[in-house]
């Protein structure tokens, strides 16, 4: 209590002496019982930001602030006598301030294997979800193969995939699932294995991952036929699938392990998957990156549950253009959610799997970018590389997926397989706050909680565009496809009891293509809102901004754009839910 005293007694002594000037604000860090600080009084320019370290002891992490606009770093590794360095971050500090901080134990996962050994990990990320363990060979079990952990009344978390966690801790068992029976299969041996050369067995199929002391590292051209089951399961030791290995593959359940490439062309005919379970078998190689932004978003939107909700969804735009915290200030009792990542990837899948957190209530904003019109609208049901990389540090996101609707899934895998063989593994410490939009480390976070891109970008005081892409904006180049692509998500968003709202993404004005004359642009903005399943709650001539308040791109705007752009929206999502 007297610590408490001290502090509040420094900070009324600050704003008396302050209040000639005007222009700086007293910042006070309380003490705490259990954190650490360099310092604890600091002057900042009013509307300027404060960067602080703070010491949090090993076991702990920062879990709650008394203020708004507060982001800790991830850990930074640098310890002293037990306790590791974090930096913390406050933003539009406006008045003097006394900054109360809230720590917690972090989670502890306790793995039960079936030898009776137990292995703890202790959770130091600072996620309220973490990865588990991924697989090795030390958590075989002979006869069996691993295929995840399970908490307890809980569904099968997979290898790698991200569990909630408790300061009480999470106790987490191993699934094994039975090899089917050796005599359902017949094998031949190669230098790096044995050959899986045909497949008797139906139902669920658990491929075994060695036979007579060898391992099964492949499957062999016509192995299978046309093969129809309610679960197929490879091993963790299967390294190659020959092309044509099934005539045909109906399988409502496909488990397998990421050491696995060359999938693609393994099925001659039709291929259908219902469910798509991944387990991590190797450590992520975009760690740290933009993709790893995906699943950290995704857990603050489940974070959400039961409250109502404003969910952001585009491209990299969306990520670079708003200021969640302000969107909530201005709709009192909403919370927002950035969902944006990445506008040259099928927006189809990530829709879905956002679809899956969404609820009754909560309010959909739509910002296609229309550089990227094929990929923003839906029309197609080819996957591509991307949904991988945005899904790496969390297989079980793949999940929420209706796999039978898509295409191409053997070739992206394999291209995003062959895109990690030529990167580092990095790990799962590495957050994507850690580093820019390039990739270098930054002591300051690039994301807030909120899944917003938040260091600082400077005015394009050049003017120009920077004509890494340009947009068109014009009737023809959007078809009938494109519309029922996106509309079919819109409706299902709707169906759920979610509203529905259409915004134009912003855009250099001096990025646009010729024939985005203003007559072909009105025709455009004419066209979308008859015929979307969403209330437009802009015009596409709001969206046409000065090349002043762009950074790095033409979609991608400045601070000070991204503070005008947010006003704006505020304004226009009020309006169009009054």
């Amino acid at each position: 209590m007297f610590k408490r005293r001290v502090c509040l007694a420094l900070i009324l002594c600050l704003i008396w002496a302050g209040t000639g000037a005007r222009a700086e604000c007293a910042v006070v860090l309380e003490d705490h019982d259990i954190l650490r600080f360099e310092r604890q009084l600091f002057s900042v320019p009013r509307g300027g930001a404060l960067e602080a370290v703070v010491y949090v002891p090993e076991g702990w992490r920062v879990t709650g602030a008394n203020i708004e606009n507060w982001t800790v770093s991830p850990q930074s590794g640098e310890s002293v006598n037990g306790y590791i360095k974090y930096m913390l971050r406050v933003t539009e500090i406006e008045y003097p301030v006394l900054i109360r901080l809230e720590a917690k134990r972090a989670g502890v996962l306790r793995y039960h294997l079936p030898d009776g050994n137990e292995i703890t990990v202790t959770d130091t990320s600072g996620r309220a979800r973490v990865n588990t363990l991924k697989w090795s060979a030390e958590y075989d079990r002979e006869g069996y193969t691993l295929t995840g952990w399970r908490a307890e009344g809980g569904e099968e978390i997979g290898l790698g995939s991200r569990a909630d966690v408790t300061e009480d801790g999470t106790e987490l068992t191993g699934v094994y699932m039975e090899w089917t029976a050796e005599g359902c299969f017949d094998f031949e041996e190669s230098p790096d294995g044995l050959i899986l050369t045909e497949c008797r067995a139906e139902g669920t199929i658990v491929i075994p991952g060695a036979v007579g002391g060898q391992k099964v590292t492949g499957i062999a051209k016509g192995a299978f036929g046309d093969l129809q089951a309610e679960m197929l399961v490879l091993p963790p030791t299967m390294k190659k699938i020959e092309a044509g290995a099934f005539d045909s593959l109906d399988v409502a359940q496909l488990v397998f392990f990421d050491n696995l490439s060359g999938l693609d062309g393994m099925c001659g005919g039709t291929c259908r998957i219902g469910r798509l379970c991944v387990n991590a078998a190797r450590e992520p190689v975009w760690g740290g990156s933009y993709w790893a932004a995906f699943p950290e978003k995704m857990d603050y939107l489940m974070s959400l549950k039961g409250r109502k909700k404003l969910i952001l969804l585009g491209g990299s735009g969306v990520r670079f253009d708003y200021d969640c915290a302000k969107l909530e200030e201005a709709l009192e009792g909403i919370f927002a959610a950035n969902m944006g990542v990445y506008a040259y990837g099928n927006m189809r899948p990530q829709a879905e799997m956002i679809l899956g957190l969404a609820e009754a209530g909560d309010i959909l904003l739509s910002s296609p970018e229309m550089d990227a019109i094929d990929m923003q609208f839906c029309a197609s049901c080819e996957l591509d590389v991307s949904i991988f990389r945005m899904t790496e540090e969390n297989y079980d996101l793949l999940k929420m997926l209706d796999w039978s609707g898509y295409t191409g899934i053997f070739a992206a895998w394999d291209e995003y397989q062959a895109g990690r063989e030529k990167m580092e593994e990095t790990g799962y410490d590495l957050l994507p706050s850690q580093f820019d939009e390039d990739g270098k480390y930054t002591a300051s976070p690039s994301y807030d909680r909120w899944g917003d891109y938040i260091l600082y970008r400077e005015n394009n005081v050049n003017g120009g565009c920077f004509g890494v892409k340009r947009a068109t904006m014009a009737p023809r180049y959007v078809t009938e496809a494109d519309i029922a692509g996106l509309n079919r998500v819109y409706d299902a968003f709707a169906a759920k009891g979610v509203a529905v709202l259409y915004a134009w993404s912003p855009r250099n004005r001096e990025s646009l293509t010729e024939d985005s004359t203003e007559e072909n642009r009105t025709a455009l903005e004419s066209m979308l809102a008859e015929k979307l399943h969403a209330e437009m709650i802009t015009h596409v001539e709001d969206a046409l901004i000065d090349p002043l308040y762009f950074y790095g791109t033409d979609n991608h705007l400045s601070t000070e754009g991204a503070a005008r752009h947010t006003e704006k929206m505020a304004a226009a999502v009020k309006e169009a839910l009054e």
